[in-house]
């Protein structure tokens, strides 16, 4: 079995929000992943294999509210990977390239996510929107502490995943960001999965952490997310599991 992409460290912690800002508001960032992933494929005869992945990208996200909820509109200015990035996922980043999305925000899931150009995959953009946009009630206060449980199935490629997360949240400071004084809250999560990808089962479980800076009227400052996942991944074709782990993280930076 040939070592394969993976690509869904985000997904593995579980940490997606939905939140409540005034309506419409459209916002801009930039985002900067790092994908390190090791595959021990012994029992297969090939010893260990190493990856990492990284990209950067620029998007503009739109929020219009409704009564049920929010309607998103996510466009990608721009996707650039590393240069040390693999090809098949250089070739992923760079179609995502000027593309947009157009989807439901509500109770904290992105829904009925389309892309408005025909055949393009919306793998991994329901967690970008969710990263961007912390579920942290309105008024709450430093000291202020809850906790969450998501259930989520997402498309990999050939494959899906599904997670339930646990998350523990607290509101732990105030804090100058950008000129904006923020609210500072802290999140670790804890997460189970399993699913199919290429044929293959793979189960594990993973644990992350978060912070982000949300400003008073709601809207995202800054956040920074790091995860940790082990994953075992049983091919039909091998006589024992394939032990992988992925470590990745997530910085998001607002744009003016």
């Amino acid at each position: 079995m040939q070592a394969r992409s993976l690509s869904f460290a985000a997904l593995a912690t579980g940490v997606m929000f939905s939140g409540t800002t005034a309506a419409p508001v459209t916002l801009k960032y930039r985002i900067k992943q790092v994908s390190e992933q090791e595959a021990d494929l012994t029992v297969a005869g090939q010893g260990k294999q190493q990856q990492r992945s990284g990209s950067s990208m620029f998007v503009t996200i739109t929020y219009t509210d409704s009564a049920a909820g929010r309607t998103v509109h996510f466009v990608v200015d721009s996707a650039v990977a590393d240069s040390g990035t693999p090809d098949i996922i250089k070739a992923s980043f760079d179609s995502l390239r000027g593309q947009a999305f157009h989807g439901f925000l509500a109770n904290g899931k992105v829904t009925s996510l389309k892309a408005m150009k025909d055949g393009q995959a919306t793998t991994g953009i329901a967690t970008l929107i969710g990263t961007l946009t912390p579920r942290i009630k309105p008024g709450t206060k430093v000291g202020a502490a809850w906790s969450d449980t998501t259930d989520a199935t997402n498309e990999v490629p050939s494959g899906n995943i599904a997670t339930r997360t646990v998350a523990n949240y607290k509101a732990s400071a105030q804090e100058m960001r950008d000129g904006v004084k923020a609210l500072k809250v802290d999140v670790a999560s804890s997460s189970a999965l399993t699913g199919q990808q290429s044929g293959n089962t793979i189960e594990g479980t993973g644990t992350g952490t978060a912070t982000y800076y949300v400003a008073p009227d709601g809207r995202l400052v800054a956040s920074s997310i790091t995860s940790m996942s082990t994953l075992a991944v049983t091919s039909p074709q091998l006589p024992e599991p394939i032990p992988v782990t992925i470590k990745g993280s997530v910085t998001v930076t607002a744009i003016k």
